[in-house]
């Protein structure tokens, strides 16, 4: 519901119910953070996160925009739980 864009380095803060939607990717979280000059977007905080191919729930996910990989982690030992097809995944940290 707030954002807040900055014109010099096209940064954008997002934050409270936030969604984004890729393709038939889509997340949800209470803030998103996409940075320029890292060609990273972070969501973090109630991360939920699902497509055709399964969902999951975590703490963080970051996403390099430039290799176009995620690491899905958690702030603390609590395991992340994804439902990927019709297999559990329990991790700790998850990166593809």
């Amino acid at each position: 519901k707030t954002a807040i864009y900055n014109k010099v380095t096209n940064d954008m803060f997002f934050k409270t119910n936030v969604k984004m939607v890729e393709s038939d990717n889509t997340l949800y979280s209470d803030y998103l953070d996409v940075v320029g000059k890292e060609n990273t977007v972070k969501a973090y905080d109630n991360v939920k996160f699902y497509n055709n191919e399964g969902y999951g729930f975590a703490d963080q996910v970051e996403v390099d925009i430039n290799t176009k990989t995620s690491k899905i982690s958690m702030y603390d030992d609590t395991q992340i739980i994804m439902k990927v097809k019709t297999e559990w995944v329990v991790q700790k940290n998850l990166e593809f």
